[in-house]
């Protein structure tokens, strides 16, 4: 493993550690951890950028790609904040913004969609857990049913609503969405 990915793979844990314990992710960790992984690309372009990229890590980005990872990752992050408020915060988006200064626009991308996928799944599987499955099909059965009815969507109710207000945890499923295709699939990004 790379110096710049056991960086950004230890961030990510120290994330998931504080996200899972306290549900908020530290400023101490996303900004030291943005400005590293923008510095550490900035670091493959001196005159001696083969010794720096051997121990950076290969496939590192450029920092044009590090500063586009960043701005891509954190201006999606930001929509999710906007259109998800409550769900998605301001610790998430600095996260995953981080994420796209260590592995440019396309790492970053690809984490952070499947960091999405893997929250999803965690999500249904928690609210199948604590609601069921019956449960889940008989009440949205009803909802069709009564907006087929009255010919426009129905409002969910205060009741029905509180079993999807469940974190998301979006730190541990960014770190496994990361070890995954790093481990996993390690030339994907490169």
């Amino acid at each position: 493993m790379s110096l710049g990915l056991g960086l950004l793979v230890a961030l990510m844990i120290g994330a998931t550690v504080t996200d899972v314990r306290a549900g908020r992710i530290p400023n101490a960790i996303t900004y030291p951890g943005m400005l590293i992984g923008l510095i550490g690309s900035a670091l493959t372009v001196l005159p001696v950028a083969d010794v720096v990229r051997s121990i950076w890590g290969l496939g590192m980005p450029t920092p044009l790609e590090a500063i586009a990872g960043w701005a891509a990752c954190g201006g999606l992050m930001v929509v999710c904040y906007a259109l998800f408020a409550g769900q998605v915060g301001g610790g998430d988006v600095k996260l995953l913004a981080m994420v796209g200064a260590f592995l440019g626009p396309y790492g970053g991308l690809e984490t952070l969609l499947w960091t999405f996928v893997i929250g999803a799944a965690a999500a249904l599987i928690r609210l199948i857990w604590q609601v069921g499955i019956g449960t889940i099909l008989s009440r949205g059965a009803r909802y069709v049913t009564a907006s087929l009815r009255v010919g426009r969507p129905m409002e969910i109710d205060a009741r029905d609503r509180e079993p999807l207000k469940t974190p998301l945890y979006l730190a541990p499923c960014a770190l496994v969405a990361l070890l995954w295709f790093e481990f996993l699939m390690p030339d994907r990004w490169r």
